[in-house]
């Protein structure tokens, strides 16, 4: 896990420095530190590097997810008529669909807990299709959740 990239991505690097990292980088903790640590101010070009990165887990797509506030997906709470949000849609519904089919792998395992409250969990679990539980299951690995 390179901390020393991540460090400088989110204080030092310009957004070309750090897609161009992004897209070299091969270590899957490290972009999953890169996802925990993103600041969503910078919009989304540094996140949809990352999960076109072969190297992004389902943990790391997961973390982007939320961060990106997947949870308005999830609770079907996404205005179309909001001209502003349109980044937002179109990096959030594709992600949905990426993940809701499977298309990152779940190893190496990193861990991801949903940062959810159990009142969300408890209505999520009762609300959720089958093939959307992924976004409430917890997964065991490293716990790579490292504030820079």
């Amino acid at each position: 896990m390179d901390q020393v990239a991540v460090k400088n991505i989110k204080y030092r690097w310009t957004v070309a420095q750090t897609v161009k990292y992004v897209r070299s980088c091969t270590d899957p903790e490290t972009l999953y530190l890169c996802a925990f640590n993103y600041n969503w101010d910078d919009e989304f070009d540094i996140p949809t590097e990352i999960l076109k990165n072969p190297a992004c887990t389902l943990s790391t797509a997961l973390q982007l997810f939320y961060g990106g506030d997947g949870m308005s997906v999830l609770e079907e709470d996404m205005s179309e008529d909001d001209e502003y949000l349109e980044d937002w849609r179109s990096f959030i519904k594709p992600l949905y669909e990426r993940i809701i089919k499977g298309d990152f792998p779940t190893e190496p395992r990193i861990k991801f807990d949903p940062p959810v409250t159990k009142v969300e969990m408890y209505v999520m679990q009762k609300e959720l299709k089958p093939e959307e539980m992924v976004f409430i299951t917890p997964l065991d690995g490293k716990d790579c959740d490292i504030i820079l």
